[in-house]
């Protein structure tokens, strides 16, 4: 009774409009002190060994990592980069724009940021080179999700977190997903700008590659520290964010003097509140997680599942179409702390592999990144773009069948996503 009153109690103040951390933590509380207040005194250890996770300090730093890259401004010889060493293939430009997106995802893990610094850079680019607004605009919508996927991820720390599965290899098996999406991204952009007739090519400048990878050299190191850095064992997920941290910090401040002290208090102040919004919402999570499992609901349920003899594909092809649909009403990682603790004893039941979860839920939520009415990345790219969502909805069509296309070959091939972690053992 208690945990129905609370889903029921949960999805009510989410159509109202309630903050999906408040709902969470409303509903969880209401529940407790109406059928179960002998269980009240237990919340707060709930509470501190959930905020108190060594793993969750590395989200700020990502965080504040990501602001540093947007601040300091490190994106423009990324920019220049790729665009010197693509702008002479057919539809180059827009495959820069995501070999732009793909290393970008390994300095933030958060895909909003991601849009938004690709977005503020490479619409202004693509429109010059004569792409239309709503392709350009659907070409960084689309490569921005791959920043919870390349290592650093947000996703992945809260999946290891949540799980208690080890970050590091979680982080490894986001890579090769990563980079087989992106590859294949690039190559469809380049192809459907080619069909289009969109861009202009550009005679190859060796000396301008050159100049841009000189330029941008120090800020290409900044994934891969992280990748070389957790792969070798060297540093913890946590260390490496710090390094990262670190590093960005002084390639900003002192090689191209793009941050000022004034920068780095509003680059402080933002890590705080976007830390402080999801620290809120896995505190939520934690207590939901609390209620479900004092009334023994993940057992009932992987009791349920098991019953059905349901094979890992099926029950994974099941959880993929719940997972799409949740993702138009819920944004990305409230859906993953709000389902995985009830997954994830399920996939363990059927012999499921956390990293290919981990990698499937993780593609789920690029998707629902995307999808009206809820998408955040829909809504950065509006305010950049000034186009309609409903047009940037248009202009995805191709992108979402990429995508779903992704999602299906990771659910059938594991390999994807266990082959580089299986290595480092």
């Amino acid at each position: 009774m208690m945990a129905t009153f609370t889903v029921v109690l949960l999805l009510a103040l989410l159509f109202a409009g309630v903050p999906v951390a408040l709902a969470l933590i409303g509903s969880s509380l209401a529940a407790v002190f109406i059928f179960a207040s002998d269980l009240a005194p237990s919340i707060p250890l709930s509470i501190m060994s959930t905020a108190s996770n060594y793993l969750l300090l590395a989200i700020p730093l990502f965080i504040m990592a990501g602001e540093l890259a947007i601040r300091g401004k490190l994106l423009e010889p990324l920019v220049e980069l790729t665009r010197s060493m693509l702008a002479p293939v057919p539809g180059g430009t827009g495959s820069a724009t995501v070999l732009t997106c793909m290393f970008f995802a390994g300095i933030t893990g958060s895909t909003a940021a991601e849009a938004a610094a690709v977005g503020s850079f490479g619409l202004p680019v693509m429109r010059k080179a004569g792409y239309p607004q709503g392709f350009s605009t659907a070409i960084i919508a689309c490569a921005s999700t791959f920043g919870i996927l390349i290592p650093p991820s947000l996703t992945m720390v809260l999946f290891g977190s949540i799980t208690q599965t080890p970050v590091g290899p979680l982080f490894i098996a986001g890579l090769l997903p990563g980079l087989v999406l992106g590859f294949s991204l690039m190559i469809m952009v380049g192809v459907l700008g080619w069909m289009g007739g969109f861009g202009k090519r550009e005679k190859l400048d060796l000396p301008r590659v050159g100049k841009a990878l000189i330029k941008s050299g120090w800020v290409i190191a900044m994934p891969l520290v992280v990748v070389v850095g957790i792969y070798s064992g060297l540093f913890t997920p946590t260390e490496v964010a710090a390094v990262v941290v670190a590093y960005g910090l002084a390639v900003a401040v002192l090689v191209y003097r793009a941050v000022t002290f004034r920068d780095l208090i509003d680059i402080c102040r933002s890590t705080v509140r976007i830390s402080c919004m999801l620290y809120l919402i896995l505190i939520g999570a934690s207590l939901f997680a609390f209620v479900m499992t004092a009334e023994g609901v993940p057992q009932r349920v992987v009791e349920q599942v098991v019953a059905l003899d349901l094979s890992p594909i099926q029950f994974l092809m099941i959880l993929n179409g719940m997972l799409l649909v949740l993702g138009c009403f819920l944004d990305g990682l409230s859906m993953l702390v709000i389902t995985l603790p009830l997954i994830f004893p399920i996939a363990t039941a059927l012999a499921i592999d956390p990293l290919h979860l981990a990698v499937l839920m993780t593609v789920n939520i690029e998707l629902g990144v995307l999808l009206p009415p809820v998408g955040i990345n829909l809504y950065v790219l509006s305010g950049i773009s000034g186009l309609r969502i409903e047009q940037i909805v248009r202009a995805l069509l191709p992108f979402y069948a990429f995508l779903l296309c992704g999602l299906v070959l990771m659910t059938y091939f594991p390999f994807f996503s266990t082959w580089l972690p299986s290595m480092l053992r």
